[in-house]
């Protein structure tokens, strides 16, 4: 319990670099950063909700991160909480 609420913790903070409204040039390492989360949390069967898809997602495709946004999509299409075909 108390490692998965750290790990959610570094989600969350994680998350939080990627919203911004600007990005520097620190923003490949975040990114490295947010994927290994991603990729952590898919190893162990954690979930991202999909509220926090939707944010971080919108922001992929504001800064045109197509990839990403593509990544994301594919990893969310793994979890209960499905996005909608629009998306």
């Amino acid at each position: 319990m108390v490692k998965e609420n750290a790990k959610d913790s570094i989600f969350q903070k994680v998350a939080e670099m990627i919203l911004r409204d600007e990005w520097d040039n620190e923003i490949e390492k975040e990114l490295d950063e947010f994927w290994g989360v991603v990729e952590e949390m898919k190893g162990e069967g954690s979930e991202m909700d999909i509220d926090m898809y939707i944010k971080i997602s919108n922001n992929f495709l504001k800064f045109m991160m197509l990839e990403d946004a593509v990544k994301l999509y594919e990893f969310m299409m793994n979890v209960p909480y499905k996005p909608s075909e629009q998306d």
